[in-house]
C-alpha cells in the first residue's frame, strides 16, 4: 500500500488534544491517530450508506 502525504491545518487547541491522545493512547504520531480517525470515519460513513439502500 502506497501512502500519500496531505497538508492539513487544524487550530492549536486541536493539535494540543491531540498530543494528548497520541500519548495516553500510545499512538506513535499524530499521523497515526489521524489516520485512525479517518478510517473510522470511513468506516462508519459507508457501512451506513450500504444499510440505506
Amino acid at each position: 500500500m502506497t501512502l500519500e502525504v496531505i497538508a492539513v491545518r487544524l487550530p492549536e487547541k486541536i493539535v494540543s488534544r491531540l498530543d494528548l491522545l497520541v500519548s495516553q493512547k500510545g499512538y506513535t504520531s499524530r499521523g497515526e491517530i489521524i489516520r485512525d480517525a479517518l478510517r473510522y470515519y470511513y468506516i462508519n460513513h459507508f457501512s451506513k450508506k450500504n444499510e440505506e439502500k
